[in-house]
């Protein structure tokens, strides 16, 4: 008889728009962790087809559809930007089904053979989901506004949408306060992958 897998260590990583968090979280996937991705969870529950898409528009209307029938997310990125009531709408419908998908994910790597060295859930509204509740630590980026803006608008986003993205986040002084490590990212790229190593080491070091 096989011997019961042992816990896999969970590692929350957060940041606002702009902080790096795709990089760092391809860094860390180069060093072995598995990666759940909040937004690609979104993404994925609000395709045609899926009950939660028929939600959305029953509640904002069919100009939210694109015509193939997906759901047009820049006009609703538009919505949430500019209407604190619509966002908090879209996160009470989309947050506990996206909670229950990243929570499926976690157990799935739990029980694969051979395990990750770790789960990575990668997601700018951690801590507003709970997410934290299920990392046994997490890890905050963080970055100068000039930077994050800058970098938001080499990917194509407009100025004025990219600062509105910026602005309703979750600060990031209040981000080092919660999370048990802060990384800069503010500094060139090879600076911030050196300073993952380390972290990611140590993290794996100290595993429960």
């Amino acid at each position: 008889m096989e011997p019961f897998p042992k816990r896999v260590h969970v590692v929350g990583l957060t940041g606002g728009a702009g902080t790096g968090k795709s990089t760092v979280a391809g860094y860390l996937k180069e060093m072995g962790a598995a990666v759940i991705e909040a937004d690609d969870v979104a993404r994925r529950i609000v395709r045609r087809g899926e009950p939660l898409l028929d939600k959305i528009i029953g509640e904002f209307g069919s100009e939210f559809l694109t015509g193939e029938g997906e759901l047009h997310r820049g006009k609703l990125a538009d919505m949430i930007f500019a209407s604190a009531e619509a966002r908090a709408k879209i996160n009470s419908l989309t947050h506990p089904l996206m909670i229950e998908e990243i929570h499926a994910e976690i157990n799935a790597h739990q029980s694969r053979n051979p395990q990750p060295k770790a789960v990575l859930i990668v997601a700018a509204i951690l801590y507003e989901m709970g997410l934290d509740h299920c990392a046994d630590a997490v890890i905050a980026l963080v970055a100068d506004r000039a930077t994050k803006l800058a970098r938001l608008c080499e990917r194509g986003i407009p100025r004025e949408r990219a600062m509105k993205m910026i602005d309703i986040q979750t600060p990031d002084a209040l981000l080092c306060r919660r999370a048990q490590v802060v990384v800069h990212t503010d500094l060139p790229l090879s600076e911030t992958r050196r300073q993952m190593e380390g972290i990611w080491e140590k993290l794996l070091v100290n595993q429960p």
